[in-house]
C-alpha cells in the first residue's frame, strides 16, 4: 500500500503529482530547492525556447512515475507485496537521483572533467601527485550530498531511510530488488525525461506508450522487473524515441556549439581559479 498522499502539486506533463508530508520535507531542503535554477536540458532553450524546465520538476515526474510503477506491479500480479517502507524508500531515490548535478547540468560537469584530465596529466609530467585532483561526477556529488547534508539526513531520518539504504538502490545493490525502476535503459528517470522534453521542445519523441508498458510489468522467477513478450515493440519504440529526442535536443548542432563554447569559458574560470574547487564537505559548503 502507498503512503497516504497530503499535497498535490500541478504539473504540466502528469496533471497532478501527489506527495506525502516526508517527501514535501524532502522536497523543501536547501540541497532539493538548488536544482530549481539547474535546467535539465542545458543552453537546449537557446534553440528551443520551451525548453528551460529544471530538475526540479523533472524530479518530481521521475518520483511520481516510480509510484506508477510500483503500484503497476502491485495491480498486475496479486502475488506481489511491496511494503510501505520499500514504497517510500524507492520513491525518495526517484526524487533525489539528480541532486548532485551542477549548474548547466552535463555541460559543466564534462568541463570540469575535460579541465582536471589535462591538469593531472600536466601535473604528473612535472613530477607532482595529481591523484586528488579528480573531479566527482554527478551521481557521486548525489551520494556525497545524501551522506553529509545535515538537513537531508535529518529528513530522511525522520522518515525511518538511511543513505545507506538510499545508496543502495542507486548502486544496485543485491538487496535493492527494484533498483531498476531508478536506473535502467527503462526506468522512471527517463520516462519523464522523454515525456517532460516533447512537452516542453514542442517535439514529437515523447509518444511513449506508457500506460501499456505499465500494465505489462511483471517480475520474473528471479524477482526481477521485467515486461511481458508482448510490450516488447512497445519498450522499443520507447527506445527509438530516447534515440531520435537526444539527435534532435541534447546533439542538435546550435546545442551542441552553445555547450562547446561554456565548456571553453568554464575551463578558462578553471584555469585562472575563478571558479574554485569545491573544498571537502566536512569544512561546509563551498563558497562559490
Amino acid at each position: 500500500m502507498s503512503a497516504p498522499k497530503l499535497k498535490r502539486v500541478a504539473d504540466a506533463v502528469h496533471g497532478t503529482i501527489a506527495l506525502n508530508d516526508l517527501e514535501v520535507q524532502v522536497m523543501n531542503t536547501q540541497v532539493f530547492q538548488r536544482l530549481r535554477n539547474v535546467k535539465q536540458l542545458g543552453l537546449a532553450d537557446y534553440v528551443f525556447p520551451g525548453a528551460s524546465y529544471s530538475r526540479l520538476s523533472h524530479s518530481l515526474g521521475a518520483c511520481h512515475v516510480t509510484g506508477r510503477i510500483l503500484d503497476a506491479l502491485q495491480g498486475n500480479d496479486p502475488n506481489i507485496t511491496i511494503s510501505d517502507e520499500d514504497y517510500q524508500l524507492y520513491r525518495i531515490a526517484g526524487l533525489l537521483h539528480d541532486v548532485g548535478h551542477y549548474p548547466f547540468s552535463h555541460a559543466m560537469e564534462e568541463a570540469l572533467k575535460n579541465h582536471y584530465k589535462r591538469f593531472g596529466k600536466a601535473a604528473q609530467e612535472m613530477g607532482a601527485d595529481a591523484t586528488t585532483e579528480k573531479p566527482l561526477n554527478h551521481e557521486n556529488v548525489g551520494r556525497e550530498i545524501v551522506n553529509r547534508d545535515a538537513e537531508l539526513r535529518d529528513v530522511l531520518a525522520r522518515g525511518g531511510i538511511t543513505p545507506e539504504d538510499l545508496a543502495k538502490v542507486f548502486e544496485h545493490d543485491e538487496e535493492s530488488r527494484f533498483a531498476n525502476i531508478i536506473s535502467s535503459d527503462l526506468d522512471a528517470d527517463r520516462i519523464d525525461y522523454l515525456l517532460r522534453t516533447a512537452h516542453h521542445t514542442g517535439l514529437p519523441y515523447g509518444a511513449v506508450d506508457l500506460e501499456y508498458i505499465l500494465s505489462q510489468l511483471r517480475l520474473d522467477q528471479s524477482g526481477r522487473l521485467c515486461i511481458r513478450n508482448k510490450a516488447v515493440r512497445a519498450a522499443d519504440h520507447f527506445l527509438l524515441c530516447r534515440y531520435f529526442d537526444y539527435q534532435q535536443v541534447s546533439f542538435h548542432k546550435t546545442v551542441a556549439a552553445f555547450e562547446w563554447v561554456l565548456k571553453d569559458v568554464i575551463s578558462a574560470l578553471l584555469q585562472k581559479g575563478s571558479i574554485q574547487r569545491m573544498r571537502a564537505l566536512k569544512d561546509g559548503p563551498a563558497s562559490d
